[in-house]
């Protein structure tokens, strides 16, 4: 997994540093009723269902789940996320002289992930978030060559940004930003993130393509992802739930007996009529 991983950054970073030592190019993405008289009462609605789990937005720290396993296949939408993202990321990977940086942020997930029971998978999530690090004076070489924060920026979108944006400061490093906007790849920044491949489930592990890896729990029609990220340290899940199983119904309503008529009408008495 990891040599793949590096042969693509490498190639990308190769690419991408000529340019660097240019004129820097950013990412192409920037960045009831009343009855009749006499009648029963009205019967009493059932009670509305209870939906799905609600989305909710990254605002703090992340819970997480024990991993089960389980059968991963179905349609799978995404209902929440909660990701953050610290620790150290490993830069060596696109030539810098420094081997890491500190880095700080948050992802959101959205989107619809399947899996087939051939082992296949298709990918219709999309991660987004940003992230921020600081690189030192002494990071600011890539292959030996040296470059500003304007063109580190730049070398940065080999590790799957979409875009960077570094300023310089003080003590002669850059302070950076950047921006995750990936299809593929449910909550795992990479640039070996696919809307298909193949998967594989194992000891309460889920991988994709032999490169991506989560711990994963399916209980009743939720399915819950923990990404396993190697370069920096995620916390967090990432909580789908399985199509077409939003919540349960109300009951039925009981409708109200039928009223009770009035006794049938008394006829008029004959009369006697008198004789002529």
């Amino acid at each position: 997994m990891r040599s793949r991983f590096s042969e693509v950054v490498v190639a990308v970073a190769f690419t991408t540093v000529a340019s660097a030592t240019g004129c820097a190019n950013y990412g192409s993405n920037g960045v009831g009723i009343e009855a009749s008289s006499n009648g029963g009462s009205a019967g009493a609605g059932g009670t509305n269902g209870s939906g799905g789990i609600t989305p909710m937005a990254n605002t703090g720290a992340c819970t997480s789940v024990a991993p089960c396993g389980g059968d991963a296949v179905g349609t799978w939408n995404v209902t929440s996320s909660c990701l953050n993202v610290a620790g150290d990321l490993n830069v060596s990977l696109i030539g810098m002289a420094c081997s890491s940086v500190p880095i700080s942020g948050s992802l959101q997930v959205s989107g619809t992930w399947i899996a087939d029971t051939n082992g296949t998978y298709t990918d219709n999530t999309t991660t987004t978030g940003t992230e921020t690090f600081t690189l030192n004076a002494a990071c600011l070489v890539i292959s030996s060559t040296p470059v500003d924060c304007r063109g580190a920026a730049n070398i940065m979108t080999a590790l799957g940004y979409a875009s960077a944006t570094c300023t310089s400061n003080a003590n002669g490093g850059c302070d950076c930003s950047a921006k995750v906007d990936q299809r593929g790849g449910v909550g795992l920044m990479s640039p070996l993130a696919s809307s298909n491949g193949s998967y594989t489930t194992s000891n309460n592990a889920l991988t994709t393509d032999d490169t991506l890896k989560y711990s994963y729990c399916v209980s009743g029609n939720t399915l819950t992802l923990i990404p396993q990220n190697t370069s920096t340290t995620a916390t967090g899940i990432v909580v789908l739930q399985k199509n077409g199983t939003s919540g349960a119904g109300g009951a039925s309503s009981t409708g109200g007996q039928p009223g009770s008529g009035g006794a049938p009408p008394t006829g008029l008495r004959h009369a006697t009529l008198p004789s002529t």
